[in-house]
């Protein structure tokens, strides 16, 4: 049928218009309204991480490659688990960091589609030789670095949603034996958060 027919027809092609973008929209307005307004502040009762508030937005964070600025889209509208560190060689230390977050993800079980990890240097950027250390021992694959106008810190861990909203901060480990005993926390933190949300 021809929807410009007459205007009944007309009438009703946009009212399924406006149905089929209502509710296309409503999961990530409530997804916002509910951050801002404090729906979900059972998170900082609860939460193992440091609840950021107000949280950190991408615009904020200002994560760079060799072109510039890096933009969300291409952060493929996902959670990330971020690991920011000072160590451009990447030592035991920084290996640590790089095994938690990777097990973070694969510990998400059939939600691990949802979620990916990213290394961020402070400084230039992480070695080469690092990076392809730790693609072949930890699958991480994407790295980038701060500009020096970013408000996240060295030596931490954040969570942030698909949006670019930073919402946790978790001190790094120092090795691989406080990983394992600190990375639960990490864990529950991000399956409460993947289990509230419906966004990426």
């Amino acid at each position: 049928m021809n929807p410009n027919s007459d205007p009944a027809s007309q009438k009703k092609y946009k009212r399924t218009l406006i149905t089929l973008a209502a509710l296309f929209m409503l999961p990530i307005i409530i997804a916002y309204v509910g951050w801002w307004q404090g729906w979900f502040n059972q998170l900082s009762k609860t939460n193992h991480g440091k609840l950021l508030n107000p949280v950190i937005t991408f615009e904020q964070a200002k994560f760079m490659d060799s072109k510039g600025l890096v933009p969300l889209k291409s952060f493929k509208n996902l959670w990330w688990i971020i690991y920011i560190s000072a160590d451009k060689d990447c030592q035991l230390s920084c290996q640590a960091n790089a095994y938690l977050i990777n097990q973070v993800r694969t510990a998400q079980a059939k939600e691990t589609d949802r979620v990916d990890r990213l290394m961020v240097h402070v400084g230039n950027g992480f070695s080469e030789a690092s990076k392809s250390y730790v693609r072949e021992h930890f699958e991480v694959h994407f790295f980038t670095k701060l500009s020096q106008q970013s408000l996240l810190s060295k030596n931490k861990i954040y969570l942030m949603d698909p949006h670019g909203n930073i919402m946790l901060e978790y001190d790094a480990v120092k090795d691989e034996k406080e990983a394992v005993k600190k990375g639960g926390d990490l864990v529950k933190d991000l399956k409460k958060l993947l289990k509230i949300s419906q966004i990426g």
